[in-house]
C-alpha cells in the first residue's frame, strides 16, 4: 500500500506543477487509499483539494446508486464514454515546513487540535515576517508541535562539511522534544555510499 505524504501542489511556486484537484483525481484513479498534500510553508492547496475530495466521493455515489436503482441498462446502448473511478482516496491535510536553521520537515496534523497547531504557526511566520514571506524557526515550532506527526527530510544535497554537524544538532534537538511524533525520511542517491552516509546520518 502506497501513500504519498508530501505532495506538493502548484501553490508552491516554481516547484509545484499540478493543481491540488490534479492529484486527488489522480489518487482516487491510481486506487490510493490517501493522499497528503504538502506545500511549502503554507496550506493555501488543502482547501481546494478537500472540495475535489468530496466531489469525487459524490459522483462515486451517484454512480453506486444509478447501478441499483431502476432497471438495468438494454444490452445494445453503449454507456457513454467515463472513467470508471471507484475509490475515494483520503485527503490527509500536511505542510513541508522549512526553518531558517536548514530543516525541511513535513507536518502532519493528527486531529483539529494539531490542524490548528499548523495553521496558526505558518500564520504568525508570515504575518510577523512580511519581508521575508515566512520566516519559521525551530523555536517557533517547539511552541506548537503538539498533535502532529513529523516527517524529518534528509538534506539534499548531502553536505560533507560542517554543515551537516550543524543540521544534525539541530535533529537531535528536535528529537529530544518530539521523539515519539518523529519519523526519519531516508532517500538513496545510489552512488555507492548510502550505506556510509545512512549510517552516519542515524
Amino acid at each position: 500500500m502506497f501513500i504519498e505524504y508530501s505532495a506538493i501542489s502548484n501553490f508552491t511556486f516554481l516547484k509545484g506543477a499540478s493543481h491540488p484537484e490534479e492529484y486527488m483525481n489522480r489518487a482516487a484513479l491510481l486506487g490510493l487509499p490517501a493522499i497528503a498534500i504538502a506545500d511549502e510553508n503554507s496550506v493555501a492547496g488543502i482547501v481546494r483539494a478537500h472540495k475535489q475530495a468530496r466531489k469525487i466521493k459524490r459522483l462515486v455515489l451517484e454512480r453506486k446508486n444509478a447501478e441499483t436503482i431502476g432497471p438495468p441498462i438494454p444490452c445494445e446502448i453503449k454507456p457513454p464514454p467515463s472513467v470508471n473511478i471507484t475509490n475515494i482516496p483520503r485527503l490527509i491535510p500536511a505542510a513541508q515546513l522549512i526553518f531558517e536553521e536548514g530543516i525541511r520537515l513535513t507536518a502532519l496534523p493528527q486531529n483539529l487540535c494539531g490542524w490548528a497547531n499548523l495553521c496558526r504557526l505558518i500564520s504568525k511566520a508570515k504575518t510577523q515576517n512580511t519581508k521575508k514571506g515566512c520566516k519559521l524557526t525551530i523555536n517557533n515550532f517547539l511552541k506548537r508541535h503538539q498533535d502532529m506527526k513529523i516527517l524529518i527530510h534528509p538534506p539534499h544535497p548531502f553536505p560533507w562539511t560542517t554543515c551537516i554537524r550543524d543540521w544534525l544538532q539541530n535533529i537531535k534537538r528536535l528529537k529530544q522534544e518530539l521523539a515519539l511524533q518523529m519519523h526519519f525520511l531516508i532517500v538513496p542517491v545510489y552512488d555507492g555510499e548510502d550505506q556510509n552516509r545512512f549510517e552516519y546520518l542515524i
